[in-house]
């Protein structure tokens, strides 16, 4: 009978694997420098709670590029890793679904964090791109570049100076943005804030509310989950 009664757990286990691409273990790593390590606390800064659930998670979004509409109170937080098989049958088949009824309506707002996994060797220089059509092109080369690196059907080294190019930035500049330290510093400090607050896999969401004092709390949804899924959690927290 026990073995019976641990079944739907293992069933619940092995379906976050399937739907998702999952952090290998890795030696213990060496301290953050100085930098790295005051953007990390940064970023963790919140208010505190006595009590709450272990999948209840907050992010500071003050500082990161909004897709939707800036006032809407709702928010969805993804980490992604741009070469994850799951997170790109994501972004084909269910993100269309997610914007159409909720980000371009105003009811949702989206945010959108890098977590490359080291076992995919190019999802690292796709993550620095995204960080660097920002810096070099604003807002809508950051979105531009999110929604064309995820259709590059074989990412490859040269893939995100290809994707730069096509939207209109300065190769050069993109170049010179993707090789800086201080890019490669400002990715290391989102993989280490993602790890902290229990990132382990990709895609994984952060679906809540804005706080109001440039910071989102919600509920941690891990897995390229159905759009059912997200769309019974987005209604549900609408009516409230």
């Amino acid at each position: 009978m026990r073995g019976l009664r641990l079944f739907p757990a293992i069933l619940i286990v092995l379906a976050l694997f399937i739907s998702s691409c999952h952090k290998k273990k890795e030696a213990k790593k060496p301290p953050l420098t100085p930098p790295v390590a005051q953007k990390v606390q940064n970023m963790q800064q919140r208010p505190r709670q006595t009590s709450r659930p272990a999948n209840v998670k907050t992010v500071r979004i003050s500082d990161k590029f909004i897709l939707g509409d800036p006032s809407s109170k709702l928010v969805m937080v993804e980490f992604t890793d741009f070469q994850c098989p799951f997170c790109r049958r994501f972004h084909a088949q269910t993100f269309p679904l997610l914007k159409k009824e909720y980000i371009d309506t105003g009811k949702l707002k989206w945010v959108t964090i890098p977590f490359p996994l080291r076992f995919h060797q190019y999802a690292f220089p796709a993550a620095r791109g995204f960080i660097c059509a920002g810096k070099t092109g604003g807002e809508k080369a950051y979105w531009q570049y999110y929604m064309k690196i995820f259709n590059v059907e074989r990412l490859n080294p040269y893939s995100p100076v290809e994707v730069a190019t096509e939207i209109g930035l300065n190769r050069g500049k993109f170049s010179s943005c993707m090789d800086s330290e201080e890019v490669r510093n400002e990715l290391a400090g989102l993989l280490s804030f993602a790890s902290v607050i229990g990132v382990r896999g990709t895609p994984t969401f952060i679906l809540g509310k804005d706080n109001g004092d440039g910071t989102m709390t919600g509920e941690m949804v891990v897995g390229a989950q159905p759009y059912e899924i997200f769309k019974d959690k987005i209604d549900a927290l609408l009516s409230k």
